[in-house]
Parts: structure tokens; sequence; C-alpha cells
């Protein structure tokens, strides 16, 4: 059922891959599992770079969206539409692509709190597994360096010198942050 591009794999072709060469190509592991979830189970998946390219992009989007939802101090409430419309999909054959969207419909739900998203997304993911909380928590785990570079930065914002909040930007971005500024200040997030 697996096939790479187009061609059976078989090691006397050379055209199999290991975990190595994924990484290799800047594409996270966990982001394999969404791309075989953007197949039935009954139908062939074809491997190619392009397709593990896109499945790895739709899973930083979701970690960099969990990331954005992500607040220890407020506790939310599972979302029981989402849960029920996520488990109508897994029951339909194991429609996990339409499990998928429903993720991302919950993610793109502007009526539903953050912190109600994010503990939804985390309750989903018990059956995705692609690990969201254990990673939330290592992302957003900021050393004390980037906060004090972020602090200068907010401070030269607002003594209006921005050539060395530009540097200090730069500077927290060469360290792997990134921050986000907000009309109440800013957050500062690890780039995946």
């Amino acid at each position: 059922f697996l096939t790479v591009d187009g061609e059976k794999m078989s090691k006397s072709k050379n055209n199999f891959y290991t975990i190595d060469d994924i990484r290799e190509h800047q594409i996270n592991p966990l982001a394999l599992r969404i791309y075989f979830m953007g197949t039935s189970y009954r139908k062939p998946l074809n491997f190619t770079w392009d397709g593990a390219t896109s499945a790895n992009n739709i899973y930083t989007k979701i970690m960099s969206q969990a990331v954005s939802l992500y607040n220890n101090e407020v506790v939310g409430v599972i979302n029981e539409k989402y849960v029920n419309d996520f488990k109508h999909a897994m029951c339909d054959d194991l429609n996990t692509a339409r499990a998928l969207a429903v993720v991302f419909e919950l993610l793109g739900d502007k009526n539903i709190s953050n912190a109600d998203k994010y503990i939804t997304l985390i309750d989903l993911d018990q059956v995705l597994g692609l690990d969201i909380e254990q990673n939330v928590i290592a992302l957003s785990t900021i050393p004390n360096e980037i906060i004090e570079l972020a602090e200068k930065r907010k401070t030269a914002k607002e003594v209006k010198n921005y050539k060395l909040a530009d540097e200090l930007r730069n500077e927290i971005d060469m360290a792997g942050y990134e921050m986000l500024d907000s009309s109440d200040g800013y957050k500062i997030i690890k780039k995946l």
C-alpha cells in the first residue's frame, strides 16, 4: 500500500527511506503521521518528498497554533462538539483526513476561547499521536537570556530606537525564537 514516487518500495531499487533520511530533509518524523492520515487506509499511498514537506508544513502549523494557544495559568474545557465530530470521522471507516479537517475547524473557530481550543486539541491528540502537549511545553520554555533581549527590545521600541529594536529582534531570531507583537505586549515562541 506504500509506493515511492509511483514505484513499489524495495531495497533492490534503492527507493526506500529511513527516519534519518526524513530528518535530513528537515521533516519532523511526527509529520509522517499527518502524511499517512491524509489517505484512507484502504487506498495506496504514494510517498513523495513534496507530499512529506506538505505534511511537515501542516504539522508546523498545528504546533505553532498550539503554542500560541497555550497558557499554563488558564484551564480550558473540552469542546464536546469537536470531539464528537472527530469521533464521527474516525467511526466512518477511520476517515482520518476528515478527522484532521475537524482539527483545523477547531483551530479556526473564533467562538471558542484559546484555553478551550488548546485542551480540546490535546484531547484529540490522544488519537492523533502528535505529542502536542509535550512539544508545546518544551517550545514554551523560554531561556532568561531571550526574555532579557525581548525586554530590551520592548524598551527600545518605547523610546523609538527602532534600529536597536530591529537588531535585538534579529538576535532573538538567530537564537531560534520568534517575537510576536500584540496590542498588549509580546509573546516569544521557539521556532519549529
